[in-house]
């Protein structure tokens, strides 16, 4: 039993260990997509990625989530002190809401319209989420004016929606 588990705890490892590296090159890919110095990216493929991990593995996968945030802000996109608290809660926070809809009704078949339905929508909720907390952040942290705050929210739901919205998530035994 002892082994089992451990051979549990190390295929999770690897699991996460993919993820991070996956995230990371989302990350970089996505800062291709700035437009001009100090603007955010256009589109943002870590947020289906984040969210397919979570549907997948369950809430528990958001504390790798939160790591991979960290890495991230502090290896590939560096965000200013101020916005810092911003730039980890908004993800985070979407992420953790958008994976606790599409999870919280467990007799939910895997791999059904009705499942897919229900991802679509919890993306959407992270997008909105997201955007909400990370625009505030923005103004907050006077990235931007009380003016601009509603676009800029606008701005990171809608690159946070190609990401999720391709996102199909495939549990084991599923079709």
């Amino acid at each position: 039993m002892r082994t089992a588990t451990a051979s549990a705890l190390r295929r999770q490892g690897g699991w996460a260990l993919v993820f991070l590296v996956g995230y990371l090159a989302c990350v970089a890919y996505a800062q291709r997509f700035i437009v001009a110095p100090g603007a955010m990216p256009l589109y943002w493929p870590a947020s289906g990625l984040a969210l397919a991990v979570v549907v997948i593995g369950g809430l528990r996968w958001v504390l790798v989530v939160l790591v991979a945030l960290l890495l991230a802000l502090g290896w590939f996109a560096p965000a200013p002190p101020s916005f810092l608290p911003y730039a980890v809660l908004a993800p985070l926070a979407g992420v953790t809401v958008g994976g606790w809809l599409s999870r919280r009704d467990p007799a939910l078949r895997p791999g059904s319209v009705r499942q897919g339905f229900r991802i679509l929508f919890a993306g959407t909720v992270m997008a909105i989420v997201s955007g909400v907390i990370g625009g505030y952040g923005m103004w907050q942290a006077h990235m931007v004016q009380l003016p601009s705050m509603g676009q800029m929210q606008l701005r990171w739901v809608l690159g946070d929606q190609p990401a999720w919205t391709g996102c199909r998530a495939r549990r084991p035994g599923s079709r």
